[in-house]
């Protein structure tokens, strides 16, 4: 892959990983409750985004970059799930974690294939 694509990538990779904690951190206003929610919290948005954002890593750094990278954020994930029900003492939504895990289990997968193509076509 190409220099310039990999550093558009890398670059795409942080903003939507700062996206993410920001939009799951942000205490309940109404902004967060009425217009976020609708969109961020739906369960197939929340699988493509984190499909995408376990994707970029592998297509943007070398494999093993990736790998951790990808895995990394599936483990700040599950965590930063328990801790946010833990901090405001409400229910940890297991299905919220399984969904987002199963999102970053999709993309590696996907990002494994198209790296496996791209090594056919070369």
């Amino acid at each position: 892959m190409r220099k310039a694509t990999s550093l558009n990538l890398q670059i795409a990779w942080y903003m939507l990983i700062g996206l993410i904690m920001l939009v799951s951190f942000m205490p309940n206003t109404s902004l967060h409750n009425s217009f976020i929610c609708c969109y961020i919290n739906s369960d197939w948005v929340r699988f493509f985004v984190f499909a995408i954002v376990a994707a970029i890593p592998l297509l943007a750094w070398r494999i093993r970059v990736g790998i951790v990278l990808s895995f990394g954020t599936a483990i700040v994930t599950a965590v930063s799930q328990v801790l946010y029900g833990v901090i405001i003492k409400h229910v940890i939504d297991v299905q919220c974690i399984l969904i987002s895990l199963l999102g970053i289990a999709a993309g590696i997968l996907l990002a494994l294939n198209l790296l496996k193509l791209q090594s056919l076509n070369d």
